[in-house]
């Protein structure tokens, strides 16, 4: 129906604005905004792929470049000096770069400020963590021809001897 109503268009171009002015859905730009008002980078996503998702929301109107980079700033929810680096970028792609960079730096956080129990922490593994005497206490489970001593409980015996050393 909708070709036999129609002129025939003269070009690729002229047939697909037909086409999306007949079949086209509407799309309310207030929405989009309020939507990208909303949007917050989730813990468990990067930057990058927030990013991509924000650009996503964005490109269902024509949004100016300056106003998608302010609600992915906004979305963000870092600390004032991150805010105000990513500011500064000069358009969309200056922002990803830096937004991938920022990725870079937290990826590096997380592998140097993780705890090194083994390596860097010998007295969590030596005698002189514990605060009290191992002593056995005679408390033993057998299960299936296995025995398991409770050596590592605190009693008030042990508590005892701890003041006494």
């Amino acid at each position: 129906m909708f070709i036999k109503s129609n002129t025939i268009p003269r070009s690729f171009t002229d047939f697909k604005l037909n086409l999306v002015v007949e079949f086209g859905t509407q799309v309310n730009p207030t929405e989009i905004h309020l939507q990208l008002a909303k949007t917050e980078k989730t813990p468990k996503e990067t930057n990058i792929e927030y990013f991509y998702r924000m650009q996503r929301i964005a490109s269902r109107i024509n949004l100016e470049e300056e106003a998608e980079k302010f609600y992915i700033i906004k979305g963000l929810k870092e600390d004032r000096a991150v805010e105000m680096q990513l500011k500064s970028s000069k358009d969309i792609q200056d922002l990803k770069e830096e937004m991938n960079i920022l990725d870079i730096q937290e990826k590096k956080n997380l592998t140097t400020n993780r705890p090194e129990f083994i390596s860097s922490s010998p007295v969590l593994f030596s005698s002189a963590a514990r605060p009290y005497i191992e002593k056995p206490t005679g408390l033993a489970a057998t299960t299936s021809g296995f025995t398991t001593g409770c050596s590592n409980f605190p009693t008030s015996q042990r508590m005892q001897e701890n003041k006494a050393v």
